[in-house]
């Protein structure tokens, strides 16, 4: 997860911890299918991190396409954390 962490600028780290309460929340929702989530993250990263970049910088394509790719990652980091915690304890929760 350090890995990730690289491509992820520190200002983006409140992000990828919102996409994950977010995720918590939609997962214990009951109308929202698993499947969904992945992608209702992804989708709110791109544009969480396009607002935490443009602002006070102004809009130019790098930035926005550096944006999209910095969301998307915030997401990926999001669910690969929620992921390994659910797999960790779900692996220990077997061995006991």
């Amino acid at each position: 997860m350090e890995n990730l962490m690289v491509f992820v600028p520190e200002q983006l780290g409140i992000l990828v911890a919102g996409l994950y309460i977010i995720g918590v929340f939609l997962k214990k929702t009951p109308k929202v299918a698993d499947w969904c989530i992945p992608w209702v993250l992804s989708v709110l990263g791109m544009v969480g991190s396009i607002g935490i970049n443009v602002i006070g910088q102004g809009v130019t394509a790098q930035l926005v396409t550096t944006s999209i790719l910095q969301g998307l990652c915030a997401a990926g980091v999001s669910v690969l954390g929620n992921q390994i915690v659910k797999q960790t304890t779900k692996k220990i929760n077997k061995e006991e």
